[in-house]
C-alpha cells in the first residue's frame, strides 16, 4: 500500500494520531483498507473513510474531523 497525507495546522497531532490509531484498530476483514467507514470519538472527533476496488485493487481517502474543522487527511492505493 502506498498513502501519504497530514494534519492541518493549528491541530493537536497527539490528539489526532491517538484518534487515528483507534480508527485502524477497527478495519474489517471485508474492507481491510485503513478503518471503517466511519468512527465518532471524545473531543469533537469523527473519522471517514471512502474507498472503491477490492483487495486486487482498490484506492481511498480518509479524513479526521474535529468540531467540524479538517484536522487530518490521507490518499492510499494499493492491492495484491
Amino acid at each position: 500500500m502506498s498513502y501519504s497525507g497530514k494534519c492541518s495546522k493549528g491541530v493537536s497531532p497527539e490528539i489526532i494520531y491517538d484518534f487515528l490509531r483507534q480508527a485502524l484498530s477497527k478495519s474489517t476483514l471485508e474492507a481491510p483498507f485503513r478503518g471503517p467507514l466511519t468512527l465518532y470519538g471524545d473531543n469533537g472527533l469523527h473519522y471517514t473513510n471512502l474507498y472503491t476496488g477490492n483487495i486486487d485493487f482498490f484506492s481511498g481517502h480518509e479524513q479526521i474531523w474535529q468540531d467540524e474543522v479538517l484536522a487530518y487527511q490521507l490518499y492510499y492505493s494499493g492491492g495484491w
